[in-house]
């Protein structure tokens, strides 16, 4: 393959903005669209024009402004801002009540460092390494007073400076938790012979470990895009299965846009509801606000058709 040297140069805002106008952009405000382009890469926000562009003509649609693409940015900035915020606080809930479950299942508080829990010693132990490598690199008080005074009882002198688990989920990232679940063997650490990957599932109001797996890599991958400030308006996720859509919602209509944020809004929906749990935020409320606040914004683009997410008593 032949590469092309790149040598478009840097535009200041002014050469965008005259970029943009020779393209068919309307301004309302051109140095109020000045001071955006000085404060916002240019890079960043022009995705936020696409809605309003011709493919074919290479300009951009009649009677389209500047100022439409600034309204999805700043709307998709509090979306961020919402998401992030109701995901953080699940992420809290999962690694407590997983490590309650499996201290009540193993009554190991050092679990995590057991072998004979997980499907693949070799994975385990790339997490184990990274978690090593973490709290060896903490600077907090509590991580400073277990590696000055302690070391645990495992059979794995790897590992003898790592603390139980409940200090460990204090630290480690949404990945790294979803890795943990992941390799958990599904009948090695069980309540009643019933995997504790199941019973998380369930007190998260989802049908079983391999649903709430998926579950899990959406609220990631959502929660990264949120941590990052990139794009959710309009953002494609992969596909998930229909049985979620079966198990979840009321007279199972037809989704056109099942990759879209419907379905993580319907996750934070489906948590909410559950009594045992404290995540008491009402997403579809939240999102409504957002949706008159910002009219303009096209709900189809978030996977909102009306017949799902006004009238459907899933949301009741």
């Amino acid at each position: 393959m032949r590469y092309l040297e790149y040598t478009k140069p840097a535009k200041t805002s002014q050469e965008i903005i005259d970029f943009l106008k020779y393209n068919n952009l309307k301004f309302k405000d051109e140095i109020e669209a000045k001071t955006i382009l000085n404060n916002i890469n240019y890079f960043r926000f022009k995705i936020y024009l696409y809605p309003f562009y011709e493919k074919d003509t290479k300009t951009y649609k009649s009677n389209s402004y500047f100022e439409d693409g600034y309204k999805i940015y700043c709307f998709d900035e509090e979306l961020r801002e919402l998401l992030f915020s109701s995901i953080a606080k699940i992420e809290l809930l999962i690694r407590n009540r997983l490590n309650a479950l499996a201290l009540k299942a193993t009554n190991n508080p050092f679990w995590y460092l057991d072998n004979l829990y997980f499907k693949n010693s070799y994975q385990i132990d790339s997490i184990r390494n990274k978690i090593l490598s973490d709290f060896t690199n903490l600077y907090t008080d509590y991580s400073r007073n277990f590696q000055d005074k302690y070391i645990n009882n495992t059979k794995n002198s790897n590992y003898k400076s790592l603390p139980p688990f409940w200090i460990v989920m204090e630290f480690i990232t949404f990945g790294t938790l979803k890795k943990i679940f992941t390799n958990i063997e599904n009948d090695k650490i069980s309540i009643n012979r019933k995997c504790i990957k199941n019973l998380l599932a369930e007190e998260f109001g989802f049908h079983n470990r391999a649903e709430f797996l998926t579950i899990l890599g959406i609220l990631n991958k959502v929660r990264n895009i949120c941590a990052h400030h990139s794009r959710l308006y309009n953002i494609i996720f992969p596909n998930i299965s229909g049985n979620f859509y079966l198990h979840h919602l009321n007279n199972n209509p037809n989704i056109q846009n099942k990759r879209k944020l419907l379905t993580t809004f319907m996750i934070l929906h489906i948590i909410s509801k559950q009594n045992n749990l404290i995540f008491d935020i009402d997403i579809k409320k939240e999102i409504d606000e957002l949706l008159s606040k910002y009219s303009s914004i096209n709900a189809k683009e978030l996977g909102l058709d009306d017949d799902l997410f006004k009238n459907n008593s899933f949301w009741n």
